[in-house]
């Protein structure tokens, strides 16, 4: 297996700054409407550009100027068109004709997490209007400076132990690299009721806990098939990291359905046959996935942890299903701040880099492919040393085009997350 096989995955995307144009609700023509004469308009306005700046609002609120270039058009409107959690000011309609600048002013971010609003550009000319979506990013809220006391208590005090486990010694007949130590672990306390956020991304869904630092997480998940319509370029990973909810740090691993490796495409074959592989990465010291050495099928259960060690981080996959196992030790520095269960859509430069059909601000990212069954997480622990240890979930919802491609199922609390797991499901 060589890395050239794998795609690339990367940090959520957060549906934030222009996600591109489309010209929509062209009226045609009046059937009394007389010959073409130069130097008349004729048509639907067109929207040619729109740029905002500063693409990311500071989470304290503030000032995005958009900046649009047009013809055929008269006068021109901002309409939100999403339910933003922050409050939103735009400008009223008025007369433009080739440009149109605009401000809009966002309140400050209540959220832990970044958050977006979108809306429609309008332009219009008698009966005839063109509208463009865009969208306008606000970073997470400021984190509150904190101190921490510590108070010694007598020896004979009962110590909390923190709801995560190093991996288990692999079975017999497994592949194992072994770690160089065990993880070790502080107290894990969280907050008893942190806020459960609703959140759209491009390319993630799943659940993602705020606050940290972070020291260890693992987590059990199904392994889904890819659906019919899974293509030569498709690819869905199911994967347990730290870090990139806040940040383009990431350490990662899971598995991965795709229907290209090693530059065979499989659904060409007789009969058609998809590609599942293990993987782990490190961001941003490593851009692509490194697949392991073992065999993974569609229906398999698999169990990933990921601690910190003297040493580094050990990465650990085990295919419970197959009683196999691989084990690999990592540097990383990243700062921790989340804590994640997700599946996620492909980001591949080579596949879909300016490609019409991507979805976010970020083109490399591919429109999502069916997956079935539901995908199931379960088992999901993780340690650290802050008191409270989450301060925040961020529940993901994948966003695509104005549709929601995948969901994960809702859960009341954080105690029910930890005692539940999660689901998430192609909804596409």
């Amino acid at each position: 297996m060589t890395v050239a096989a794998l795609v690339r995955r990367g940090p959520l995307v957060i549906t934030g700054a222009v996600l591109g144009l489309a010209a929509l609700g062209a009226a045609p023509l009046p059937s009394e409407a007389a010959p073409l004469r130069p130097g008349v308009l004729v048509g639907a306005p067109t929207i040619k550009s729109i740029k905002v700046t500063p693409a990311i609002v500071g989470g304290g609120g503030g000032t995005a100027t958009l900046s649009a270039k047009l013809a055929q058009s008269a006068t021109c409107q901002l309409k939100v068109v999403s339910k933003p959690v922050f409050k939103v000011s735009v400008p009223k309609e008025r007369d433009c004709r080739t440009t149109f600048t605009a401000y809009v002013k966002l309140g400050a971010n209540p959220t832990s997490a970044e958050r977006a609003v979108a809306l429609d550009l309008v332009a219009t000319r008698g009966a005839y209007s063109s509208k463009a979506l865009l969208y306008i990013s606000l970073a997470p809220k400021p984190l509150p400076t904190t101190t921490t006391t510590r108070t010694t208590v007598a020896p004979s005090t009962t110590t909390t132990t923190p709801p995560m486990v190093a991996p288990a010694p692999a079975p017999s007949g497994t592949t194992t690299t072994t770690a160089a130590s065990t993880p070790t672990t502080t107290e894990t306390t969280s907050s008893s009721s942190p806020t459960i956020e609703q959140s759209t991304s491009a390319n993630w869904s799943g659940y993602a806990l705020i606050g940290g630092p972070f020291t260890s997480v693992s987590g059990t998940f199904t392994v889904p098939s890819l659906g019919s319509d899974a293509t030569c370029s498709t690819d869905e990973s199911e994967w347990v990291g730290i870090d990139g909810v806040q940040n383009t740090d990431l350490i990662q691993a899971g598995v991965q359905e795709t229907g290209t490796s090693n530059g065979v495409c499989g659904l060409n074959q007789s009969p058609p046959k998809a590609f599942t592989i293990a993987w782990y990465q490190v961001l941003p010291d490593d851009p692509s996935e490194v697949p392991l050495t073992m065999t993974v099928n569609p229906g398999d259960t698999v169990t990933v942890s990921i601690s910190s060690l003297s040493s580094g981080w050990q990465v650990n996959v085990d295919d419970v299903s197959s009683n196999v196992s691989q084990s690999v030790t990592v540097q990383y520095s990243g700062p921790a701040t989340s804590a994640e269960w997700v599946s996620e859509a492909v980001t591949d430069t080579s596949v879909c880099a300016n490609d019409s059909t991507s979805y976010s601000s970020d083109p490399d990212i591919c429109p999502e492919t069916s997956y079935s069954p539901p995908v199931t997480y379960s088992g999901l622990m993780y340690a650290g040393g802050s008191n409270p240890l989450v301060t925040a979930v961020d529940e993901f919802f994948m966003v695509q085009n104005g549709v929601t491609v995948s969901s994960p199922s809702n859960v009341a609390s954080l105690s029910a997350l930890d005692a539940n797991g999660f689901t998430t499901t192609y909804t596409g």
